[in-house]
């Protein structure tokens, strides 16, 4: 079964059933034993502040927001799909998250507009599979690919 299939738009043989495999493989017990520091580290972190519960559904975004540092507030959402439109991420859940949030936040659109800027003068990562990078420093992931 395919999704959507545009020229540059996320693809997935199957988007559901990718979900329960990370939800399985990657629980908060496990990401936790990975080196203090590291991205599965930090990932762990994550998910225990945000109270996501013992095993939330593991997504890209929840890994975008360990690497840029965003927060969790409506208006940091929005901005982190700025930064990933900036960094070159074209699915129409991103775009149209960032369009329709900040009609929401008028007041905001310097903010996006400079988390856009930082996602363009980051190199190209939103396409990565970060589930194999999770032993890896996170210093040196945002150092690699200039995240600010």
């Amino acid at each position: 079964m395919k999704t959507l299939s545009l020229p540059g738009f996320y693809e997935s043989e199957n988007f559901y059933a990718h979900l329960r495999t990370l939800q399985t493989e990657f629980r908060i017990a496990h990401l936790i034993n990975y080196p203090e520091g590291s991205l599965g580290f930090a990932l762990a972190e994550f998910l225990q502040q945000q109270h996501f519960g013992k095993d939330p559904i593991l997504e890209n975004r929840d890994i975008f927001h360990v690497l840029t540092n965003n927060g969790m507030s409506a208006r940091a959402q929005i901005g982190l799909q700025f930064y990933l439109i900036g960094n070159g991420k074209k699915s129409i859940t991103t775009v149209l998250a960032a369009i329709l949030g900040s009609m929401f936040y008028l007041h905001s659109l310097s903010f996006f507009f400079k988390q856009y800027k930082k996602g363009k003068n980051a190199l190209l990562f939103h396409h990565l599979e970060f589930t194999k990078m999770l032993n890896q420093p996170l210093s040196k992931i945002r150092e690699t690919f200039l995240i600010q």
